[in-house]
Protein backbone atom coordinates (compact mmCIF):
# COMPACT_ATOMS: atom_id res chain seq x y z
CA UNK A 1 0.00 0.00 0.00
CA UNK A 2 1.51 3.31 -1.08
CA UNK A 3 0.97 6.58 0.68
CA UNK A 4 1.19 10.11 -0.70
CA UNK A 5 4.99 10.25 -0.86
CA UNK A 6 5.25 6.82 -2.48
CA UNK A 7 2.66 7.86 -5.04
CA UNK A 8 4.53 11.09 -5.81
CA UNK A 9 7.81 9.20 -6.22
CA UNK A 10 6.05 6.74 -8.53
CA UNK A 11 4.73 9.62 -10.66
CA UNK A 12 8.24 11.10 -10.87
CA UNK A 13 9.63 7.70 -11.87
CA UNK A 14 7.33 7.74 -14.91
CA UNK A 15 9.35 10.69 -16.22
CA UNK A 16 12.69 8.92 -16.08
CA UNK A 17 14.65 5.98 -14.77
CA UNK A 18 17.87 5.57 -12.85
CA UNK A 19 19.46 4.69 -9.56
CA UNK A 20 18.59 8.06 -8.04
CA UNK A 21 14.90 7.54 -8.78
CA UNK A 22 15.03 4.06 -7.25
CA UNK A 23 16.58 5.53 -4.11
CA UNK A 24 13.94 8.26 -4.04
CA UNK A 25 11.20 5.63 -4.35
CA UNK A 26 12.67 3.60 -1.48
CA UNK A 27 12.97 6.74 0.65
CA UNK A 28 9.40 7.78 -0.12
CA UNK A 29 8.11 4.32 0.75
CA UNK A 30 10.05 4.43 4.02
CA UNK A 31 8.60 7.86 4.82
CA UNK A 32 5.10 6.57 4.10
CA UNK A 33 5.67 3.61 6.47
CA UNK A 34 6.81 5.97 9.22
CA UNK A 35 3.78 8.22 8.76
CA UNK A 36 1.43 5.22 8.88
CA UNK A 37 3.25 4.05 12.02
CA UNK A 38 2.70 7.44 13.64
CA UNK A 39 -1.00 7.47 12.77
CA UNK A 40 -1.29 3.96 14.19
CA UNK A 41 -0.32 5.46 17.58
CA UNK A 42 -2.93 8.20 18.10
CA UNK A 43 -1.86 8.75 21.70
CA UNK A 44 1.70 9.56 20.66
CA UNK A 45 0.41 11.78 17.86
CA UNK A 46 -1.82 13.67 20.31
CA UNK A 47 1.07 14.06 22.77
CA UNK A 48 3.25 15.50 20.00
CA UNK A 49 0.45 17.90 19.02
CA UNK A 50 0.01 19.04 22.63
CA UNK A 51 3.76 19.61 23.10
CA UNK A 52 3.93 21.53 19.82
CA UNK A 53 1.00 23.72 20.90
CA UNK A 54 2.62 24.36 24.30
CA UNK A 55 5.85 25.31 22.54
CA UNK A 56 4.05 27.77 20.27
CA UNK A 57 2.15 29.28 23.21
CA UNK A 58 5.40 29.71 25.14
CA UNK A 59 6.96 31.59 22.22
CA UNK A 60 3.91 33.88 22.05
CA UNK A 61 4.26 34.38 25.81
CA UNK A 62 7.94 35.16 25.31
CA UNK A 63 7.09 37.94 22.84
CA UNK A 64 4.43 39.36 25.18
CA UNK A 65 6.77 39.22 28.18
CA UNK A 66 9.67 40.85 26.34
CA UNK A 67 7.46 43.67 25.10
CA UNK A 68 5.98 44.12 28.58
CA UNK A 69 9.44 44.24 30.19
CA UNK A 70 10.52 46.81 27.59
CA UNK A 71 7.52 48.88 28.73
CA UNK A 72 5.94 48.46 25.29
CA UNK A 73 3.03 46.10 26.01
CA UNK A 74 1.13 44.81 22.99
CA UNK A 75 -2.11 42.86 22.73
CA UNK A 76 -1.78 39.09 22.89
CA UNK A 77 -3.21 38.91 19.36
CA UNK A 78 -0.32 41.07 18.10
CA UNK A 79 2.20 38.79 19.79
CA UNK A 80 0.50 35.75 18.24
CA UNK A 81 0.51 37.27 14.76
CA UNK A 82 4.15 38.36 14.99
CA UNK A 83 5.38 35.04 16.39
CA UNK A 84 3.36 32.80 14.08
CA UNK A 85 4.29 34.66 10.90
CA UNK A 86 7.94 35.01 11.95
CA UNK A 87 8.08 31.24 12.51
CA UNK A 88 6.47 30.71 9.11
CA UNK A 89 9.03 32.94 7.39
CA UNK A 90 11.95 31.29 9.20
CA UNK A 91 10.66 27.91 8.10
CA UNK A 92 10.26 29.10 4.51
CA UNK A 93 13.84 30.45 4.56
CA UNK A 94 15.35 27.24 5.95
CA UNK A 95 18.31 27.53 3.58
CA UNK A 96 19.57 30.61 5.45
CA UNK A 97 21.93 29.32 8.17
CA UNK A 98 20.35 29.94 11.57
CA UNK A 99 17.71 32.11 9.93
CA UNK A 100 20.14 35.00 10.40
CA UNK A 101 18.44 38.18 9.29
CA UNK A 102 15.17 36.44 8.48
CA UNK A 103 13.86 36.63 12.04
CA UNK A 104 15.07 40.19 12.48
CA UNK A 105 13.65 41.42 9.17
CA UNK A 106 10.34 39.66 9.64
CA UNK A 107 9.96 41.09 13.14
CA UNK A 108 10.62 44.59 11.81
CA UNK A 109 8.05 44.27 9.01
CA UNK A 110 5.41 42.33 10.96
CA UNK A 111 5.88 44.48 14.05
CA UNK A 112 5.09 47.54 11.96
CA UNK A 113 1.90 45.89 10.72
CA UNK A 114 0.61 45.35 14.28
CA UNK A 115 1.71 48.71 15.68
CA UNK A 116 5.14 47.89 17.13
CA UNK A 117 7.73 50.58 16.40
CA UNK A 118 10.81 49.57 14.37
CA UNK A 119 13.09 50.27 17.35
CA UNK A 120 11.02 48.05 19.62
CA UNK A 121 10.77 45.32 16.97
CA UNK A 122 14.55 45.33 16.48
CA UNK A 123 15.12 45.18 20.24
CA UNK A 124 12.66 42.27 20.43
CA UNK A 125 14.53 40.48 17.64
CA UNK A 126 17.87 40.95 19.41
CA UNK A 127 16.53 39.70 22.74
CA UNK A 128 15.05 36.62 21.04
CA UNK A 129 18.33 35.98 19.21
CA UNK A 130 20.22 36.44 22.49
CA UNK A 131 18.07 33.77 24.11
CA UNK A 132 18.82 31.39 21.23
CA UNK A 133 22.56 32.04 21.59
CA UNK A 134 22.40 31.55 25.38
CA UNK A 135 20.57 28.23 25.03
CA UNK A 136 23.06 27.15 22.37
CA UNK A 137 26.00 28.02 24.63
CA UNK A 138 24.46 26.05 27.49
CA UNK A 139 24.04 23.08 25.16
CA UNK A 140 27.67 23.28 24.05
CA UNK A 141 28.83 23.52 27.66
CA UNK A 142 26.75 20.48 28.63
CA UNK A 143 28.09 18.58 25.63
CA UNK A 144 31.64 19.41 26.68
CA UNK A 145 31.03 18.30 30.26
CA UNK A 146 29.38 15.03 29.30
CA UNK A 147 31.94 14.14 26.63
CA UNK A 148 34.80 14.83 29.05
CA UNK A 149 33.14 12.68 31.69
CA UNK A 150 33.05 9.71 29.28
CA UNK A 151 36.80 10.05 28.59
CA UNK A 152 37.72 9.79 32.27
Amino acid sequence: KRGLFGLLARLVSLIGKGAALGKAQAGADSLDREIRSLYARPRDLMAALVWHTVSTASRVGEVSLILYLMDRPAPLAAALIVEALTALLRTAAFLVPGGLGVQEGSLLVLGGLVGISPETALALALVKRGREVAVGCLGLAAWGLFSRRKEI
